[in-house]
């Protein structure tokens, strides 16, 4: 009975993860003749879907990386997991194996291509850039923590808008990256957090003592952003306890890498389409993994809302009719933008 119940749970999964040869097989072995019209269907319009995918992989196999019976017996994602806490140095040792540049198919339905030379880093980012758009299943991992934002929408003439989207944000934050604001600004801002961290280390390390870098790395990075990205003070360098919005942003990027490698937000990832995936966030927060990232975004969104809410209160009339705030932040650049207004779920 229990080798009955593990061989059907197997299926179930393998069915899931290769579903190609699973669906070939009920249709060639006549298995459809004994099934409903909706099974049929459905088998019918998942090995249309995937079995495009599975010979634009197979195609694909002539890049190096693992073999076909190496993602069969040992799956790239499963072979990943026990690494995750040294990814970097994984995916280094990846290449130091395969080359410079390899892929690997997970599950033969999204060919992923993995490049550590600078000339084809230089061909995506500078030569050829409107041809490598954002559109890849790889990115929605991230899509309740960026949305919309620069960082996550498409650019190009190849993308669903054309590239509007991010011309459009690429505009206004272009205006804060000046060499005026550069030498001042910005300089100020990383000077100022930086003598925080400096003062710190003095304060609370002796020569005998081991201290997490990281960490403190982090908070300065997060402190200075959050100066520079929303005029906040985040204060998390001088904390002793980790704020709710500094955890809930190092988790969030944390389990968003994370879904790369769980099976079951892959399939979700590779089924929901991308307009789907917020509308349905309480349903797919149900999901095994999916309840903690989606907690961490609550969070992060009460903490955004309210800035946001606060500086629109903080708001004055310009002599020109427009709309002036404050401080020189990305936030208030973007809410008093000519080509706004924007709403609270863009700024966010």
């Amino acid at each position: 009975g229990k080798v009955k119940m593990l061989q059907s749970l197997a299926r179930l999964v393998l069915g899931f993860a290769l579903p190609v040869p699973f669906d070939l097989k009920f249709f060639l072995t006549g298995n459809f003749r004994a099934a409903s019209k909706v099974a049929v269907a459905l088998r019918l319009l998942r090995l249309v879907i995937f079995g495009r995918r599975t010979l634009r992989c197979l195609r694909f196999r002539n890049v190096a990386g693992p073999s076909m019976f190496d993602e069969i017996a040992l799956p790239f994602i499963f072979d990943i997991r026990p690494h995750f806490d040294r990814v970097h140095d994984f995916l280094l040792e990846k290449c130091q194996q395969y080359g410079k540049t390899w892929g690997f198919t997970p599950s033969f339905n999204l060919p992923i291509l993995l490049t550590a030379d600078p000339r084809n880093v230089k061909h995506i980012l500078q030569d050829n850039m409107d041809n490598y758009t954002k559109e890849s299943v790889l990115l929605t991992v991230f899509i309740e923590l960026l949305g919309e934002g620069i960082f996550q929408v498409s650019h190009g003439p190849n993308s669903p808008d054309g590239g509007v989207s991010w011309k459009l944000q690429r505009q206004i934050a272009a205006q804060i990256f000046t060499r005026t604001n550069f030498r001042g600004l910005m300089q100020d801002t990383f000077v100022q957090h930086g003598e925080k961290l400096v003062s710190k280390l003095k304060r609370e390390s002796s020569p005998e003592q081991v201290v997490e870098l990281q960490d403190l790395f982090f908070r300065l990075t997060l402190d200075s952003i959050g100066s520079l990205g929303f005029g906040v003070e985040l204060g998390s360098i001088d904390s002793v306890d980790t704020k709710p919005f500094v955890k809930a942003f190092d988790a969030s990027l944390v389990d968003g890498f994370w879904r790369l490698i769980n099976p079951f937000s892959m399939i979700v990832m590779m089924m929901v389409p991308r307009s789907l995936r917020l509308p349905l966030r309480p349903v797919l927060a149900m999901l095994p993994g999916e309840s903690k990232i989606h907690s961490n975004i609550a969070v992060l969104d009460e903490f955004s809302l309210e800035i946001i809410k606060q500086r629109r209160e903080q708001a004055k009339p310009g002599p020109d009719g427009q709309v002036v705030f404050p401080k020189t932040d990305f936030l208030s650049l973007f809410m008093g933008a000519e080509q706004g207004p924007f709403d609270d779920h863009f700024l966010r």
